[in-house]
C-alpha cells in the first residue's frame, strides 16, 4: 500500500492499531510503534492474544511488510503521524475505506530508546558467531523476528547467570553441566559468555537426543570452541561428565528430571545450580488437604498448585543442603508459561529451618514421599522429614 510505504519511508508513523480481526486471526489487536535499538531505528509490533502479549522488533521494510499483511487480517487500522490519523476501514465485502482525520498528536515522530535493548549482554545489532550460527540473528547480527524470544531468553539467563558466579574463586575453572541441553542454544551462550569475560569455563552438554548433539557439535567445531565445549549422550543420572561438575545448569528439565539434576549436585558438591523446572507431575494426584479442597477439585487449579508445591520443596531441599536460593522470573510470561528459574549458590544459612519447613509442608498436604527426598536421602543418608 503506497500508503505504508509513505509513511515509513519518511519516519513519519507514530503509532500503528491494528483490531477487529478478521476470520481466524488469532491476534486480537497490534500496536506498533518506532524504537531505537542502539543507533537502529525499528518498529515494534505488540500483538496480543488474548492475555497474552508477545513483540517483534522489526526493520523499516519488515515492518512496512508486516502492516500491509495485517490490513488484510484486520476490519479496522489507525494510522497516526504528525499530519493526521489515517482511518483505514474494511467492508464486509472487502472494500478498504481511507478516512483523514486531524492528529491525535501533532508533535513530531520521536522513536523511543529500547530500555531492555541496552543492558543486554549480546545486544541486537551486534554481530556474534554463535548467535548466526545457531539461526538467531543474520550475518549482520540483527535478530530475526521469529527468533525474538530466544534472543531473549539467552541474554536473561546470562543475566541470572552472573549472579551466582561470587562464589567461585576469581581463577578457579568453571566445570559446567548443562543437562538436558537439547539444541545447546544457552550452551553456545556460556562459552561465549565466559570467553568474552576471560573466565576459564569448561562447559558439557547433555542430552539423549544423539543426533541433536552430533549437529551441536559440528557447530562448535566450525566456530573453533571444541576445545572450551563439547557434548554427551546421555541422561542426567548416568551421563560419564569428563569433570567433575562445579555449576549445574538444567533448564526445562520435565517432570523429575530437575531433582535428578538437584541430586547430581548434591554428589558433586556442585557450588550453584541454574534450574527451570517443567511439567511437574508427580504431586499432581498425591495433595491432600479438607481446608483447600475446592482448590484441589478442579485440574487446572489442582495443577498449578502441585507445581507451586513442588518447586516450593525444591527451593527447601536445596537450602537444607546449603545453598542460598532464589525463585526467580526467568523469562516474562509473554514469551513462555514456563518461566520460573530456581537459582542456588553456596553460602546458605537456613538448614534447619528449612528441613523444618519441609516436614510440615509434607504434613500440611498429607504427602507421605516426594522423589527427590527419597533421592537425597540415599546418597546422603539423611532424612529430610
Amino acid at each position: 500500500m503506497e500508503l505504508i510505504q509513505k509513511l515509513i519511508g519518511g519516519k513519519m508513523l507514530q503509532k500503528a492499531v491494528f483490531s477487529a480481526p478478521d476470520g481466524q486471526n488469532e491476534i486480537s489487536r497490534v500496536d506498533l510503534r518506532p524504537l531505537l535499538i542502539g543507533s537502529a531505528y525499528r518498529y515494534q509490533a505488540e500483538e496480543r492474544r488474548g492475555t497474552q502479549v508477545s513483540h517483534k522488533n522489526l526493520t523499516p521494510a519488515e515492518a512496512a511488510s508486516y502492516m500491509e499483511l495485517s490490513l488484510l487480517t484486520f476490519r479496522n487500522a489507525v494510522l497516526f503521524t504528525p499530519d493526521c490519523d489515517y482511518h483505514i476501514i474494511k467492508s464486509k465485502k472487502g472494500k478498504v475505506s481511507v478516512l483523514r482525520k486531524p492528529p491525535s498528536n501533532p508533535e513530531p515522530v520521536e522513536a523511543r530508546a529500547h530500555d531492555r535493548e541496552k543492558n543486554y549482554f549480546f545486544p541486537d545489532g551486534v554481530h556474534e558467531e554463535f548467535l548466526s550460527a545457531l539461526g538467531i540473528t543474520d550475518a549482520r547480527g540483527h535478530v530475526h523476528p521469529t527468533r525474538r524470544n530466544k534472543f531473549v531468553q539467552i541474554n536473561r539467563f546470562i543475566e541470572l547467570l552472573t549472579n551466582v558466579l561470587d562464589v567461585f574463586d576469581i581463577d578457579e575453572t568453571l566445570n559446567i553441566a548443562d543437562f538436558g541441553c537439547g539444541k545447546a542454544y544457552l550452551t553456545f551462550a556460556m562459552e561465549a559468555f565466559f570467553r568474552r569475560v576471560g573466565r576459564e569455563a569448561r562447559i558439557t552438554g547433555v542430552d539423549v537426543k544423539g543426533p541433536v548433539l552430533d549437529e551441536c557439535a559440528k557447530i562448535a567445531a566450525r566456530l573453533g570452541v571444541g576445545g572450551r565445549l563439547g557434548f554427551i549422550s546421555g541422561t542426567i543420572q548416568n551421563a560419564a561428565l569428563p569433570n567433575k561438575p562445579n555449576l549445574i545448569v538444567a533448564l526445562h528439565a520435565c517432570d523429575t528430571a530437575t531433582d535428578d539434576a538437584i541430586v547430581r549436585a548434591a554428589a558433586t558438591g556442585a557450588k550453584a545450580l541454574l534450574l527451570a523446572p517443567c511439567c511437574q507431575h508427580e504431586l499432581q494426584h498425591s495433595l491432600q488437604n479438607a481446608a483447600l479442597e475446592p482448590l484441589l477439585r478442579y485440574g487446572v487449579q489442582r495443577d498449578k498448585l502441585a507445581t507451586l508445591v513442588t518447586d516450593t520443596l525444591r527451593a527447601l531441599v536445596l537450602e537444607s543442603m546449603g545453598y542460598q536460593v532464589e525463585v526467580l522470573e526467568f523469562t516474562p510470561a509473554e514469551h513462555t508459561a514456563k518461566n520460573v528459574m530456581i537459582r542456588a549458590k553456596a553460602g546458605g544459612t537456613r538448614k534447619q529451618r528449612a528441613i523444618d519447613e519441609i516436614a510440615a509442608l509434607m504434613k500440611h498436604f498429607d504427602l507421605e514421599g516426594f522423589y527427590l527426598l527419597n533421592s537425597i536421602a540415599k546418597i546422603k543418608g539423611q532424612n529430610l522429614t
